[in-house]
């Protein structure tokens, strides 16, 4: 299963449960993710599956998810393929 970009949550690294704290949003989750699917250091954060129903876990990498190079492209304007 891939997953879609809404059910990622940005949290601090150590999180237990993404359930438990309040992740990132705005522009500071936009940017992280950004970091993350271009490959960027992202120090200090995790980023975690987490859909509403519950069952979240944390994700090794953007390989997990649905979006692909031109999706970043045209969020983020990378400039970049």
């Amino acid at each position: 299963m891939r997953i879609q970009i809404g059910s990622i949550e940005v949290v601090p690294e150590g999180t237990i449960s993404p359930y438990r704290v309040t992740g990132y949003c705005g522009k500071a989750r936009s940017e992280a993710l950004r970091k993350w699917f271009m490959g960027e250091p992202t120090p200090g954060l995790e980023f975690w599956y987490a859909p509403a129903c519950g069952g979240a876990r944390k994700l090794s990498g953007p390989e997990e998810t649905d979006v692909d190079a031109d999706q970043v492209e045209y969020m983020w304007g990378t400039g970049r393929r």
